[in-house]
């Protein structure tokens, strides 16, 4: 008897046309999930002109500003020269301080706070060859020089004239009293100065 009445249930819920429509709308809910698809469309707002080869851009016109280009080369060697003007003097002040700083050492050699590896440190530093002789700064100075200007020897003068300048800041930042070993450093300088003038590019 249960048995009958399940199967008569069963029949009466597949025959029941509500029951039908749910079943059918959850089927197709179900399909639109599993095949949804991306769909991209086209945009209105892309201009139809510009092509991916970028032929739009081959009438265009573009004029060189002589005066502003020159305007920029001078800024550029002005910012230059101020900056190498520093550097000089930061180099000439340095070798001051080293030079002087050597010349105490070895004037104090025997003291008790100065010790023999140092006294020869420094007769090495002032010496031809050294860290602080005019040959070895005079070379730091120019191979700078040569570097900030890409070796052009037409910056050569320009860069001279600076030097020129930051050694006589040195100078009175000093109190005019910068030792030989300094002098010699710009003699040295301005000669290399002119053997850069003289070379071909």
């Amino acid at each position: 008897m249960n048995t009958i009445n399940s199967i008569v249930g069963v029949q009466n819920i597949a025959n029941n046309p509500q029951h039908k429509h749910t079943t059918k709308k959850a089927k197709s809910n179900s399909s639109k999930i599993e095949k949804q698809d991306v769909i991209y469309e086209k945009s209105n707002n892309l201009d139809d002109s510009v092509n991916s080869d970028y032929s739009h851009l081959k009438n265009a016109k573009y004029t060189i500003n002589k005066a502003e280009i020159e305007a920029m080369k001078a800024e550029m060697n002005e910012r230059m020269k101020a900056g190498f003007l520093q550097v000089v003097k930061e180099f000439i002040g340095q070798q001051n301080i080293g030079y002087k700083y050597a010349i105490e050492i070895i004037f104090r050699e025997g003291s008790e706070k100065i010790k023999p590896k140092m006294v020869v440190q420094a007769k090495q530093d002032i010496a031809e060859g050294g860290y602080w002789s005019a040959e070895k700064t005079s070379q730091r100075i120019l191979e700078f020089a040569k570097t900030i200007s890409g070796g052009d020897p037409q910056k050569a003068n320009m860069l001279k004239e600076a030097f020129l300048k930051g050694f006589e800041e040195a100078e009175k930042a000093w109190g005019n009293d910068l030792p030989e070993i300094c002098k010699k450093t710009k003699e040295a300088v301005l000669e290399g100065f002119k053997e850069w003038e003289t070379i071909e590019e």
